[in-house]
């Protein structure tokens, strides 16, 4: 599955620069969710029920994590691409 299938509000813009909104769209291929954030870590997405989609720590070089696959929107979506571009960027 790579089409977005639910939306996420966005509770940290700055941390998805190129999505000009408060909310986006997103893809959904998992059965796991975080249920408590460990101490150090903010939520930056979640979805309209409350479910935490995206996290990162402040004060990190580059910590963000977010529960759908943006490699998977990437070739359709510029946001979603920036997204996938940061996070491996950040790993090399």
């Amino acid at each position: 599955m790579n089409g977005c299938v639910h939306s996420v509000e966005i509770l940290k813009p700055n941390s998805f620069p190129l999505n000009k909104g408060s909310e986006m769209e997103v893809n959904s291929m998992h059965h796991q969710a975080v249920n408590r954030l460990a101490p150090g870590l903010e939520a930056i997405a979640v979805t309209p029920d409350g479910l935490i989609e995206g996290l990162h720590m402040p004060g990190y070089r580059y910590l963000v994590g977010v529960q759908w696959h943006p490699e998977c929107l990437a070739v359709s979506d510029k946001i979603q691409a920036g997204i996938f571009t940061d996070i491996v960027n950040a790993s090399s």
